[in-house]
């Protein structure tokens, strides 16, 4: 059997790099109609096109209170995994989400549990979810959000040979058996080339699917994209330094800041996230009752001494307000192109 991989690299075009896609094509052979089981010396291309994460990183801040004003669960499901979803839409590496001030401590401690489990549950590869989410209340009615079809999920249901899979791997560290990884078989398969801990997510290629082998390719700890992650703090001062130790360009969404031209972005936004050479990009949003320069106040801080940008990301709106899901979605969609 032989593999193909290629990283990044598009040898059609002079060798040059691509900065969004990871290909990987793997050799299988296919059944000729033998006895079940047998591979054959046919052989079929087995192609994954895998998203990687951009050369920026890309990090949103959004309160727990955005479940506030849905009044029931289905509701509060529904609006989480849109917000989970509208990150991995626009490969948002990290997903903040704090307490605005309007809910006391246990409200945004619960709001908070919900969108941790919703957020779990999608993340999750879907032929791996009877395994490792366990049944809560908080996805009664998680069958009625949408998908996240993350490329790397995009998959046949069992595992093919030589197909690029997304596994998880089980064991104990220090057995001196071989690693075994979930992949949506019946059973575990024996893994193989793998040196790291267990209880993590990595890229196999399945080398047998009778014995159960795979082949360890690669961890998700390096570029590619497998979804947000998801961070609780307790308010915005938090966040803030939370991302700001990463040497972040912070941005901050009110109808009250500057005007998000595209002039200004073209400009002043982009020549600012090269020149300074930016370790990555945070937006942060408001709640439903409370914008980010009333929230600031109440926490002793002038917003526009801490933010790098206060922008209006909605210009000539239509509406009284905005709400924070419509607002993550205008404001991922207009700089997204400007950041790599």
């Amino acid at each position: 059997m032989s593999i193909w991989i290629e990283m990044g690299v598009d040898k059609k075009n002079g060798g040059k790099t691509k900065d969004k896609h990871i290909l990987y094509k793997a050799s299988r052979r296919a059944d000729a109609g033998e006895e079940a089981g047998r591979e054959t010396r046919e052989e079929r291309q087995v192609e994954v096109n895998i998203i990687s994460k951009r050369l920026v990183p890309l990090r949103i801040v959004v309160p727990t209170s955005i479940l506030e004003t849905e009044p029931t669960l289905l509701l509060k499901t529904l609006t989480a995994s849109y917000l989970i979803r509208a990150a991995a839409v626009f490969r948002v590496e990290d997903v903040i989400i704090y307490n605005d001030g309007s809910l006391d401590g246990e409200k945004h401690r619960v709001y908070a549990r919900i969108i941790e489990d919703v957020h779990k549950y999608l993340i999750t590869p879907p032929y791996l979810r009877r395994i490792l989410i366990p049944i809560k209340k908080n996805l009664r009615y998680i069958g009625a959000a949408p998908p996240l079809r993350i490329n790397i999920f995009d998959v046949s249901g069992k595992p093919r040979l030589g197909e690029i899979r997304l596994g998880y791997v089980l064991g104990d560290r220090g057995n001196s058996g071989p690693y075994r990884v979930l992949l949506g078989d019946v059973v575990a398969y024996r893994l193989r080339g793998y040196r790291g801990d267990p209880g993590k997510f990595i890229i196999v290629r399945i080398k047998s699917t009778r014995p159960p082998v795979a082949v360890y390719e690669q961890s998700l700890d390096k570029d590619v994209y497998k979804g947000p992650r998801l961070t609780v703090v307790e308010k915005l001062l938090d966040a803030i330094r939370h991302v700001r130790d990463k040497e972040c360009l912070l941005i901050a969404t009110s109808r009250w800041g500057s005007p998000a031209t595209p002039g200004f972005l073209c400009n002043r936004f982009t020549r600012i996230l090269y020149k300074n050479r930016k370790g990555c990009v945070s937006v942060f949003f408001g709640g439903p009752r409370r914008g980010l320069y009333e929230i600031a106040e109440r926490e002793g801080y002038v917003l526009d001494d801490i933010m790098d940008y206060v922008l209006n990301t909605i210009i000539q709106q239509g509406v009284r307000t905005v709400r924070t899901l419509e607002a993550v979605y205008a404001t991922l969609a207009l700089i997204n192109p400007f950041i790599p």
